[in-house]
């Protein structure tokens, strides 16, 4: 499976998560107390990394490194503008969450699911003459 969700736990929790689920990534998923994006993160199952031989890098909330020190798996949170604002007619603003693996750590996980597909989702908005407009895009390409 691919994906699996952590219910009502702080981000700061994250490396020390006992998920019981066989899930590659697992996504923060939060119904009631926290409703922004930055709040629902994605990251590794963290019982994955650890299963691996991966172990928490301590510099980064949601990262695992080797015993060699090498980043495997990281999750970054990106923000381009000020979400809590639309965009001028000319300028855009958004937001995300992406997990990265090396090379060598795609290779680990590969060994344990052979099925691995690449998701990209894109919600568009903007507004035209006062009206909202809306447009997603949904790719997925197996690897």
């Amino acid at each position: 499976y691919i994906f699996g969700t952590v219910f009502q736990h702080i981000s700061n929790n994250y490396h020390n998560l006992v998920c019981s689920e066989h899930f590659i990534i697992v996504i923060r998923d939060h119904r009631f107390n926290h409703f922004d994006l930055k709040s629902k993160w994605i990251a590794i199952n963290p019982v994955l990394a650890r299963n691996l031989g991966w172990i928490p890098d301590k510099t980064k909330l949601f990262a695992w490194k080797n015993l060699k020190g090498e980043l495997m798996a990281e999750s970054i949170y990106w923000s381009n503008g000020n979400i809590e604002m639309a965009p001028r007619k000319d300028g855009e603003v958004g937001e995300g969450w992406f997990v990265t693996v090396s090379k060598e750590g795609f290779e680990q996980l590969k060994s344990i699911n052979k099925n691995f597909y690449l998701q990209k989702k894109l919600v568009r908005m903007k507004y035209d003459d006062s009206t909202l407009m809306n447009k997603s895009i949904f790719q997925v390409q197996r690897l």
